[in-house]
């Protein structure tokens, strides 16, 4: 499977909290709407095309017109406006597109192991990541389908990046995070990748069917190899779990 190089989600951020910063001042002085951003799950419902938002998993944002819609994406970071007297916090919250929104990239767990044999470790380990005013965890799931994991790393830019399968234990989904930096820099920089947790179940190097949810969950767990620093002198084992509805 062809691994492709990522954006780094930090400096799309860092851009994006500029931007919404810049604009709020305007808010403040002209009277300017407020625009607003979000990492969010693209969904078709009975009604059409509806936005999920990852800080509030509860709400809909409905695109009621603006730029192209995104219907087609899984996943995208979305700039948009609410109109006038409606309730950002509302369940259903009608809202129009911005230009700046785009389709977030979203993964499938590799079902070829063999292609990424050199990748080596240049992880420093899991790291938050922020999408304009929110902060996540280093590793989370929305919508029990799309697993989010921020990471650090050192090289002079992000190169290639796979999630593999490991094995299945109990009620337990254990994969592995690989990396092949790009470049010798001792540089470090930060990441965010999205995948398709169900991919997982037409994978034929793991056996879905040995999984034995408890509760109606089941936890996935992420481990990578982290270097303890930017000398690179000596690697660990770094991991994390997260659990989710079956």
């Amino acid at each position: 499977m062809k691994m492709k190089s990522l954006k780094f989600l930090g400096l799309v951020t860092a851009a994006w909290m500029a931007f919404s910063v810049s604009l709020t001042s305007c808010l403040n002085d002209n009277n300017t709407e407020t625009q607003y951003i979000s990492l969010v799950t693209v969904e078709q419902l009975l009604g059409g095309t509806v936005y999920i938002p990852d800080e509030n998993p509860n709400a809909r944002l409905i695109p009621q017109g603006g730029v192209a819609s995104l219907a087609d994406a899984k996943r995208a970071i979305i700039v948009y406006t609410v109109p006038e007297l409606s309730d950002p916090q509302a369940t259903e919250v009608p809202v129009t597109l911005l230009a700046g929104s785009e389709k977030y990239p979203v993964y499938e767990v590799t079902d070829r192991l063999d292609t990424v044999a050199d990748y080596t470790s240049a992880f420093t380990g899991f790291s938050k990541y922020s999408v304009s005013v929110w902060q996540f965890m280093e590793m989370n799931v929305v919508r029990d389908r799309y697993l989010n994991v921020g990471f650090s790393y050192i090289a002079d830019e992000l190169g290639k990046t796979c999630m593999a399968p490991n094995h299945i234990s109990n009620d337990t989904i254990y994969l592995d995070f690989l990396l092949k930096k790009k470049g010798d820099s001792k540089s470090s920089g930060t990441g965010m990748n999205c995948y398709d947790l169900n991919s997982l179940r037409y994978n034929p190097l793991i056996n879905y069917s040995q999984l034995q949810p408890k509760d109606d969950s089941i936890c996935v767990t992420v481990t990578m190899k982290a270097t303890t620093g930017i000398t690179e002198d000596r690697a660990v084992n770094d991991s994390r779990t997260v659990k989710i509805s079956y």
